[in-house]
């Protein structure tokens, strides 16, 4: 039996520590399968909306993704 609680214990510090990997991740604008030009247009439109001068604030809808990205 406490064989199984050693084992449960190690698989949950592995998805606590990949949950908090991932968190940080898409905290600094990175992540898995996202190209250094989408993190690029994630940090400008999220600089847009928290730009107080900015016609609109945060009232402006997000723009179009361009394609080539």
């Amino acid at each position: 039996m406490n064989v199984w609680a050693v084992i449960g214990v190690i698989i949950a510090i592995a998805l606590a520590l990949a949950a908090f990997y991932d968190y940080r991740l898409r905290r600094q604008g990175r992540r898995f399968k996202l190209t250094a030009g989408e993190a690029y247009q994630n940090r400008v439109d999220a600089a847009m909306r928290a730009d107080p001068f900015f016609p609109g604030g945060s009232q402006v809808p997000q723009r179009k993704r361009d394609p080539r990205l």
